[in-house]
């Protein structure tokens, strides 16, 4: 509709031209030097438009002609791109149909041609890592890079994935650490590096990576929180395997306040300090933990520290009876110290409360030896008596269905 209506006007246009031009053709007269050309106005403009659409065209066909190169080189490289996408497509279906080889030949076969050369060849290189090719699958992360100059970050994430997989950790801690130092921020690399760091047991690396991880949120909440205890008890673990003792003692002093009461990082710590026979220290330490954090077996535990001043450590555990009167494990251990003060009586008395509290073996045991000590041989007897049927008839464990049974296993963890 569009050109019909261009034509009929171009046609109305043209018969009024030629009405105009029959009526009054005009006359037109050109002269220069001794040539003078005469001729009607029509005729001179239309061999004007003549002329004009004559030049036209010829600057057209030079032009044509001169871009023809240039035009076909285009021409070969569009077709050239398209074989290559179709062809990419091609490996990428192979890729995840799992036909590695088919999908490595397809992937790099055009990929010079492809508009996208970096997912060729990082694509290829994951095709050769699974046929165990590392030499290829290098060689397709070299060409990908260059493909792509501004890539590091992606060829580098690609390369260390797959090193990964292939248990190639050294060289994925190489290639993460590098990617670390160009990117700083990038939460990928982070998280990877804090995963490859775990599988490591490089528990000090770890720990210094907390701040950032924090910051960055890779990890948060409860998640966050359990892997800090692991890392700072793993690496406090580990450094109970130092000679020097001053490399445990700054371990623990590097914890967070936050973190030293909980029973993970605290009890490892009083092993290492146990095992190592510094129990003054030991001693400190479970004195400051109780100033803030309250627990059972703490108190237990305390009370079992041979130390080099019974004297203060019966203080400290009298102080403590003021504000937990019914506890049966802060009783034990005052009687357990009273005995070692030679206060027998007072000994006594603190036993025989906590059992009257909760009957526990190891009260029994006690008050045995101490009233073997005071020549009440038939009483101490029936006391390890009971204290025996206590354990034997499985009474004792039934009683603490819901409760911690850490005090039984002081022998064992300790």
């Amino acid at each position: 509709m569009k050109w019909l209506l261009i034509f009929l006007a171009g046609l109305l246009l043209t018969v009024g031209a030629a009405l105009v031009a029959y009526n009054d053709p005009g006359y037109i007269l050109i002269g220069y030097g001794k040539w003078t050309v005469e001729t009607t106005l029509t005729l001179f403009i239309v061999a004007v438009l003549g002329g004009f659409l004559a030049l036209y065209y010829a600057i057209r066909i030079i032009k044509n002609t001169w871009q023809f190169p240039s035009r076909l080189r285009e021409w070969n490289r569009q077709r050239h791109s398209s074989r290559a996408t179709k062809i990419l497509s091609k490996g990428l279906i192979a890729l995840a149909e799992g036909q590695w080889h088919v999908a490595e030949r397809n992937l790099v076969r055009y990929a010079s041609d492809s508009a996208m050369p970096l997912v060729n060849y990082l694509a290829a290189a994951r095709a050769a890592q699974e046929q165990d090719a590392s030499d290829r699958r290098d060689n397709y992360l070299q060409l990908a890079h260059e493909s792509t100059p501004d890539s590091d970050i992606a060829v580098g994430l690609t390369q260390a994935e797959l090193q990964l997989t292939h248990k190639q950790t050294e060289q994925a801690l190489a290639t993460l650490m590098h990617l670390h130092n160009v990117a700083p921020k990038h939460t990928h690399v982070l998280k990877l590096l804090m995963d490859l760091y775990i599988s490591l047991e490089d528990w000090r690396s770890l720990i210094d990576m907390f701040p950032e991880l924090r910051k960055r949120k890779i990890l948060v909440g409860e998640k966050y929180i359990e892997l800090e205890l692991k890392a700072y008890t793993q690496r406090l673990i580990q450094s109970g395997n130092e000679t020097d003792t001053l490399v445990v003692h700054r371990v623990w002093e590097s914890i967070p306040h936050r973190l030293k009461a909980g029973k993970d990082v605290l009890y490892s710590y009083l092993r290492i300090l146990l095992a190592r026979g510094d129990n003054d220290h030991a001693e400190e330490v479970l004195r400051n933990v109780m100033k803030r954090y309250w627990s059972e077996y703490l108190v237990y535990l305390y009370g079992t520290l041979e130390t080099r001043d019974y004297k203060t450590q019966l203080n400290w555990a009298e102080r403590w009876l003021k504000k937990y009167p019914d506890s049966p494990m802060l009783l034990l251990t005052l009687g357990r110290l009273s005995i070692r003060n030679d206060l027998w009586g007072k000994a006594r008395s603190y036993l025989e409360t906590s059992l009257a509290l909760q009957e526990h073996p190891e009260t029994y045991h006690e008050l045995a030896v101490l009233l073997e000590k005071t020549d009440d041989a038939e009483k101490a007897r029936d006391y390890y008596r009971k204290g025996l049927n206590l354990v034997t008839t499985g009474q004792f464990y039934k009683r603490r269905t819901n409760r911690s049974l850490e005090p039984l296993l002081l022998d064992q963890s300790s």
